[in-house]
């Protein structure tokens, strides 16, 4: 059961919605609509990347950099945007999401206090699950932006 709650909580409502809020968000940023054979392509190169390059051995800003030129790569050669557009947009996303993650810090060291936030973050699936909410309204708050930003976008 253990195992169940943090595949859901880590892989489903972690990496796969951090990946959709990014695809998203690159597209909201850059003014332009989401296609859907472009969206699940990149998708398709996006969830595997992520989730193999968190598992390989090395520092956590690391695999940031890595992630980040996949994301460059995939979106200029599938989305054919401007690459000073993707590099614009996937900056503004990656800060967006930095400070969706140190909103959730601070809320659960004001909630809990130092040492239950150290507790629940060295908690895998603790960590995955108190996160969970937090992703999923930064992930409402980017569609929302995203059909602000494209409403009056031809198709």
């Amino acid at each position: 059961m253990k195992t169940l709650i943090l595949f859901l909580s880590k892989y489903v409502f972690g990496y796969l919605l951090q990946d959709i809020i990014f695809i998203i968000g690159i597209h909201t940023f850059s003014k332009e609509r989401v296609e859907k054979k472009t969206f699940f392509l990149m998708l398709s190169v996006f969830l595997p990347t992520n989730v193999i390059v968190r598992f390989l051995p090395m520092s956590y800003g690391i695999h940031i950099l890595i992630n980040i030129a996949v994301v460059l790569y995939v979106t200029y050669k599938f989305c054919e945007f401007e690459l000073y557009v993707i590099i614009r947009s996937t900056l503004v996303i990656i800060l967006l999401v930095l400070c969706n993650e140190l909103i959730c810090l601070a809320t659960l060291l004001m909630s809990f206090g130092q040492p239950k936030t150290d507790q629940i973050l060295h908690d895998s699936v603790a960590k995955a699950i108190v996160f969970v909410p937090f992703n999923i309204l930064f992930g409402f708050l980017i569609y929302l932006y995203y059909r602000r930003t494209t409403k009056n976008l031809k198709r």
